[in-house]
């Protein structure tokens, strides 16, 4: 089963084979889908900030019958950009643009972390506001997606690293793995400083959805987050039924990643003990427990300055769960996993 997974992970993740290529691909435009670039670009946010999001509604449902029978994931996006704005400011949304998401969504969700992250392009990001709120919002995703980037190398190096029984291999497979991570912290601490205007000019997009009641785009459906931690020590108690729960807001490729290594169970942990504890593995073992848990703290240290409603009795965050309260759980759970690590016996 484990040599399964390790093959399909590449294919997995559009960030992991492939990143910079995939991107220039989805920049291109193509047909009649120039237009309604174009206007997501440019004319959405300029709307939205001068309170005129009918003009939105109205552009839709002029537009929407010249796109193309075939959509890629960008002109999803834009579509799924279109119809957030409409949802959260409390416009009228044209029953054509509905059905179209519902079905090239599969029911949605409509907008997704996947989609906001890693499907909207570095050179043409985009984004519900502009200006100094633009720019925060353009580098908030872009944060997210060096994070998803570098926990996909790092990733790959466990899986490389788990496929050797050599020693010597499996801890040369992990070399450069401390820097492929560091960007979770570094990024996160530098989401912590925005300017929390700023980020509450965009946020209340990222919302769940008004209408549908689907879970907003959140870092909650981070998928490199939940692999990282499943190589390392597999999932906690909770995870399968969020996943069952809540699969829908991933994207394919990384739920069946995911859902794979939870089948599979083989951890880096269990595998250094397997080797009899190489000293190299064991100090990335350690590096990446206290990275894990110094990334819970500093994403609630975060959360508490960006907004702090959040946090309250009843505060929900952008995935529409109790934001406090889960943020405090994950925390416990990630240092009791930590404290019940098996220690090496002299």
């Amino acid at each position: 089963m484990f040599a399964l997974v390790t093959l399909a992970f590449p294919e997995s993740f559009c960030f992991f084979k492939g990143l910079a290529k995939k991107i220039c691909r989805q920049e291109k435009t193509q047909g009649d889908t120039m237009e309604l670039q174009r206007f997501v670009l440019e004319m959405l946010p300029q709307l939205l900030e001068c309170g005129n999001a009918a003009a939105i509604a109205v552009w839709a449902r002029e537009h929407l019958q010249q796109l193309p029978a075939s959509r890629d994931e960008l002109t999803v996006l834009d579509l799924s950009m279109i119809e957030t704005s409409l949802a959260h400011s409390g416009v009228p949304i044209p029953a054509s643009l509905t059905s179209l998401l519902m079905n090239l969504t599969n029911g949605g969700p409509f907008l997704t972390y996947h989609q906001l992250v890693m499907v909207n392009p570095a050179q043409a990001t985009r984004c519900f506001t502009r200006g100094p709120s633009g720019e925060a919002e353009r580098a908030f995703y872009l944060a997210h997606k060096e994070i998803e980037h570098g926990l996909a190398m790092a990733c790959a190096k466990i899986m490389k690293a788990l496929g050797h029984t050599d020693p010597q291999q499996a801890c040369n497979a992990l070399h450069g793995i401390e820097h492929d991570t560091s960007v979770l912290i570094e990024n996160t601490r530098h989401l912590a400083g925005m300017n929390p205007e700023h980020f509450a000019a965009f946020r209340g997009y990222l919302a769940s959805h008004p209408v549908h009641g689907f879970p907003g785009p959140s870092g909650l459906f981070s998928p490199g987050v939940y692999l990282l931690e499943l190589l390392l020590r597999g999932p906690q108690s909770t995870w399968p039924q969020f996943f069952a729960n809540r699969g829908t807001c991933f994207d394919n490729e990384s739920l069946r990643s995911i859902t794979g290594a939870m089948e599979d169970g083989h951890t880096l942990t269990a595998h250094m003990i397997s080797l009899d504890w190489p000293p190299r593995m064991h100090e990335v073992v350690r590096f990446l427990e206290t990275l894990l848990d110094s990334f819970r703290g500093h994403h609630y240290k975060a959360v508490r300055k960006q907004i702090p409603q959040a946090l309250t009795p009843g505060g929900t965050g952008t995935a529409g769960e109790s934001a406090g309260q889960f943020l405090r759980d994950r925390m416990r759970e990630s240092k009791a996993s930590h404290r019940n690590q098996p220690t090496k016996r002299e």
